[in-house]
């Protein structure tokens, strides 16, 4: 097969964060991370190629940037009806297949089949394509293209993942936040293997602030995904748990006034349900809410649902 590659841009989205220290907050310790802005990577390829003959199987593979947000990938094959072409996307760990889908068929010409799935930054995923043995033999070469593009979710606090467990190594990948300012993150967390389990270690993030004086503390999630319940936690210093919510889907989450004494403490937002990470669009499926919505937060030393005078 002769293959005709062209790169191309994918669509994507940049978000900022404004951090403003208030005198309460002590000074940040060396080696505490902050926000760290970055630029979204764009990436993509278009490719043109043919199948030779019936069930030809023809492999690719890319690998996702390493925007360390994360996002997620649209991946599509296009070909002529009788023609029905079948896509299976390979995660790093080789274990499953993140997404194994054909058009309907019998359908229109083209044939088009679209997925979409997070992933991880860095990740290199195999790609598996292949005739589905529906031409006439006299029909080939049978013209395919195939294309994927990254969609790069800029989050800005990763990585800062971890799991409960594992304290207190998980909070050193915390990142610290300030008093009374509306952070966003995304809750996205990539597919390693088929599926992407609820209490993995990167679906975990983790935030941290540290008080100089006694401090009447909310904690609060101001909007989420409309497909995930986010669970939100506070622990000391040394691991113990101060407040524990959990929200329904879809629903935000608002906890305190609590008086806490002088010290650092630590906070995750955790999807314990996530929605799905892959779709096939070309079946009519939507992108699930969390793939382009970031959750809202505060730590505040205010009601943060109060309007306010």
């Amino acid at each position: 097969m002769v293959n005709t590659v062209k790169r191309r841009a994918s669509l994507t989205t940049r978000t900022t964060c404004t951090l403003v220290p208030l005198l309460l907050i002590a000074a940040a310790a060396e080696g505490q991370q902050v926000c760290s802005p970055y630029e979204p990577t764009e990436a993509g390829e278009v490719i043109s190629s043919t199948w030779a003959q019936p069930f030809e199987r023809d492999n690719y593979a890319f690998t996702v940037p390493a925007d360390p947000g994360g996002g997620y990938v649209i991946a599509r094959i296009e070909t002529t009806a009788p023609s029905r072409p079948q896509m299976r996307m390979i995660p790093p760990s080789g274990q499953g297949v993140v997404s194994q889908a054909a058009p309907s068929f019998p359908g229109p010409s083209p044939q088009i089949l679209e997925v979409a799935f997070e992933v991880d930054a860095g990740s290199t995923f195999n790609v598996e394509i292949f005739e589905d043995a529906v031409s006439s033999q006299g029909a080939f070469p049978v013209p395919y293209t195939w294309s994927w593009d990254f969609v790069s979710r800029v989050d800005c606090y990763e990585p800062n993942d971890g799991l409960p467990s594992d304290w207190p190594a998980t909070v050193a990948a915390s990142r610290t936040v300030s008093f009374d300012q509306v952070l966003e993150a995304y809750s996205l967390a990539g597919h390693q293997t088929y599926d992407i389990p609820a209490f993995e270690a990167h679906s975990f993030d983790w935030y941290d602030f540290t008080l100089a004086v006694p401090t009447e503390i909310w904690l609060a999630t101001l909007s989420v995904p409309a497909d995930q319940r986010i669970r939100l936690r506070l622990f000391d210093s040394v691991g113990g748990v101060v407040l524990d919510q959990v929200a329904q889907t879809g629903e935000t989450a608002v906890i305190g006034p609590t008086l806490l004494q002088p010290g650092t403490y630590y906070f995750d937002l955790h999807p314990e349900i996530r929605g799905e990470g892959n779709v096939t669009l070309s079946e009519g499926e939507l992108l699930p809410d969390h793939f382009d919505q970031p959750y809202r937060f505060i730590v505040s030393t205010a009601d943060p649902t109060s309007a306010g005078p």
